[in-house]
């Protein structure tokens, strides 16, 4: 009895790699991914000279092997079978992070998870900064140029310039009458007039309402009315998820600005060795997309990596990551597709 090796290598090049049933992207392989299947078969020989009575399959194998660019640590865990864990962590704020509801069914997701103290409010909470331009006309009337967020109070407003020139910032009826001074009402009422803006110059016995003419630069905090919890809106903490209520309170297409803490992690580790128990194998699906505009999918069904960790972490190179795995049989599969299957389809 003799036996020979048949095999069949697939030179995949570039090509997107999933791990899992889920189908998690680990990363873009660099160009060298192959897939090799072998079998080896027996053959039953008698006679001289030999003649071959019968030929069996005795046994099959195959690898995968590729390169992974900047793998991060839990792609990395989720391939060999080890652990990420959070040996460090703390907290953040984000200020005036701006949202706006397309709907008032929609989940909007914030630039982080794990959030907590969030509130969504109608305008900014930090100092803003507007610049209006003045062409000798307009300023005399109040209106002529508005603030675009609420105030409450001239003291949210620091400062009003005109050329370089300050203005004295009034409440409504309280600009200044000294001679040559100049100053700016500002309406801090709520409603639709609030942050409308007045100018005048004094004339040592009144005030007179002027036009001004170059750039107007008004510095101000603004002060937001929030949105409601559990009445406006529902937070997802772990997904940074803002679910809306349907209610009259907000509008659509409008923005909204949210402030929350959410958790950061300092540091991770990988824990790798010093266990009895085999690293399991995993379902790895190998997407190639060819020049003729279709995409051919590698699912191998089982995985295991067999080499060594090899991760290069060269200055100016990116973090690339040798992998070599085995195709172990799946079983539970109908015989003849237990190593892998290859599907292709119009992308």
């Amino acid at each position: 009895m003799s036996t020979k090796n048949i095999k069949q290598e697939y030179d995949i090049g570039n090509a997107d790699v999933f791990v899992g049933k889920s189908k998690r992207y680990i990363g873009a392989s660099k160009g060298d991914t192959q897939v090799k299947l072998e079998v080896e078969q027996a053959k039953l020989e008698a006679g001289f000279p030999k003649r071959t009575l019968a030929t069996a399959k005795a046994g099959e194998t195959g690898t995968i092997t590729g390169t992974t660019p900047n793998m991060s640590m839990e792609n990395l865990a989720l391939l060999i079978g080890a652990n990420v864990v959070n040996i460090e962590s703390g907290s953040k704020s984000a200020v005036d992070e701006e949202i706006e509801f397309s709907d008032k069914y929609t989940t909007l997701y914030l630039n982080n998870q794990k959030v907590s103290s969030v509130v969504v409010n109608s305008a900014p909470s930090t100092q803003q900064i507007e610049e209006f331009s003045g062409s000798g006309t307009s300023g005399d009337t109040s209106g002529d140029f508005t603030l675009s967020y609420p105030i409450t109070a001239v003291g949210d407003i620091d400062s009003v310039v005109v050329d370089g020139i300050s203005y004295a910032v009034a409440a409504v009826g309280s600009a200044v009458t000294a001679n040559g001074s100049l100053s700016v009402e500002a309406v801090t009422t709520a409603g639709a007039t609030n942050g409308n803006l007045q100018f005048f110059e004094g004339n040592g016995t009144t005030a007179d309402a002027i036009n001004v003419e170059g750039v107007i630069r008004a510095t101000y905090t603004p002060v937001p009315t929030p949105l409601t919890e559990g009445t406006d809106y529902n937070i997802d903490a772990s997904n940074g998820g803002i679910i809306p209520i349907s209610t009259e309170s907000y509008a659509v297409d409008t923005p909204y600005y949210v402030n929350y803490s959410y958790e950061t992690v300092a540091r991770k580790r990988l824990k790798i060795g010093g266990s009895a128990v085999e690293a399991p194998a995993v379902q790895l699906l190998i997407r190639k997309k060819t020049a003729g505009g279709k995409v051919r999918d590698f699912t191998i069904w089982k995985a295991k990596v067999t080499n060594g960790m090899d991760y290069n972490m060269s200055e100016g190179d990116f973090h690339e990551l040798p992998i070599e795995m085995e195709m172990l049989a799946d079983t539970s599969k109908p015989e003849g597709e237990q190593l892998m299957v290859i599907d292709e389809y119009e992308e």
